[in-house]
């Protein structure tokens, strides 16, 4: 297996299972995030920050992956959040109450792997389909 890839995995499977603490073992105490509604951070608390934000707004949230790809310490990783909106969704622009509503959102992750640790992470999401699975937002 790509050493990129698994590290990648690796993350993936410590977010499915909330091990908060194995964060700094997978991810560069400089790594830097990046995501949609302007979110920018740096360091593995930003990263576990972020990522709580998801499982505090839905208890069984996890990551499922769909395609992989990875060449030259960059891994582009294709992916399914599924969940249900049980807990409070604290954007960037404001909170989101409960709405009991499931989710399955595809989303993409790109990234930069060096020296067996995630450096960078940038994520990409449809923000408007996120807010119209969950009923806040009204389409067509």
């Amino acid at each position: 297996m790509n050493l990129e890839l698994d590290v990648v995995n690796r993350y993936y499977d410590t977010l499915n299972r909330r091990d908060w603490a194995a964060y700094e073992a997978l991810f560069a105490p400089d790594c830097v995030i990046s995501a949609p509604g302007s979110f920018e951070g740096t360091g593995v608390e930003a990263v576990r920050a972020f990522d709580r934000v998801w499982a505090d707004a839905a208890t069984d949230f996890r990551v499922e992956t769909k395609r992989q790809f990875a060449a030259g310490g960059q891994v582009a990783s294709e992916n399914v959040a599924h969940a249900t909106h049980t807990g409070v969704l604290r954007t960037p622009s404001g909170e989101i109450p409960p709405t009991g509503r499931t989710l399955a959102g595809p989303y993409v992750g790109i990234f930069t792997v060096r020296a067996g640790k995630i450096a960078s992470q940038t994520i990409y999401f449809d923000q408007v389909g996120l807010m119209t699975q969950l009923g806040v937002l009204q389409t067509g």
